[in-house]
């Protein structure tokens, strides 16, 4: 109709946006950035500029912290950002209390398994792409791997995180195989590598090979001589541990 004003849309204080960020850190539990961004972003809540700016308040406010993590730098809410919100959940609309109070388990679930299995891709010079696999048990980095592919794997995060367990298992049921503790040996190949990293914590590096290596494994185990036996048994096994990664990652999702 003419003459009719099209509707205001309502200009979110920052008090209310901060509100929000607490509310969601409050039941997502520890969280990224770029994760809450995805969170925030899916429900409209507030855009990339809101979410920094607000997030950024919060933690020089002491509301909020952050601490670092082998995923990244990770944000939670402080008992001063929890006081807050008992303080002034009245501020917060009932829309979006209820949206993050609905959505907020899935997503958490979401992000844990992010934050302890990492995975990302990397595109090479050559054309061919990376993948980068990390498996962590609190914040232990149990394995850390590296796969060179020739072609894209879509979902990456949701494969590796559906097939991880499965993955691992698969490595240390091959690596100990015939393992018997009073036959082992030390070391020999530079593919496999065993460093101490503390008192009862050893770092096994193995590669398939040394000078250009396209598939990489680095594990921490706390058994020095089992840590031997995979390293002298990788040599026998790394090609078809390789072709049994990839068809448990092809087949993930």
């Amino acid at each position: 109709m003419e003459g009719r004003c099209a509707p205001m849309e309502r200009q979110i204080p920052d008090s209310e946006n901060r509100l929000v960020l607490l509310h969601a850190l409050a039941l997502l539990g520890q969280a990224s950035d770029d994760q809450l961004l995805i969170y925030v972003t899916d429900l409209g809540l507030m855009n990339y500029f809101s979410l920094q700016l607000n997030l950024s308040e919060l933690l020089s406010d002491g509301y909020v912290a952050v601490r670092r993590h082998p995923y990244g730098l990770l944000y939670r809410i402080t008992p001063s950002g929890r006081y807050t919100l008992e303080q002034f959940s009245r501020i917060l609309p009932m829309s979006s209390r209820s949206r993050i109070t609905e959505t907020a388990p899935a997503y958490k679930s979401r992000f844990r398994n992010e934050q302890q299995m990492p995975a990302k891709e990397s595109a090479l010079p050559d054309g061919s792409l990376c993948l980068c696999l990390q498996l962590l048990e609190k914040e232990a980095i149990l394995l850390d791997m590296h796969m060179l592919v020739d072609h894209h794997l879509s979902c990456l995060s949701e494969r590796w995180a559906r097939s991880a367990p499965e993955i691992y298992g698969l490595i240390t049921s091959v690596l100990s195989e015939n393992y018997v503790e009073d036959r082992v040996q030390n070391l020999s190949s530079e593919d496999a590598v065993l460093t101490k990293t503390g008192r009862n914590d050893w770092t096994l590096y193995l590669s398939d090979q040394h000078d250009n290596p396209a598939f990489t494994l680095i594990l921490s185990l706390s058994d020095e001589k089992l840590a031997l036996h995979w390293g002298k048994t990788w040599e026998n096994n790394k090609e078809s541990l390789h072709a049994g990664i990839l068809a448990l990652l092809e087949h993930g999702i």
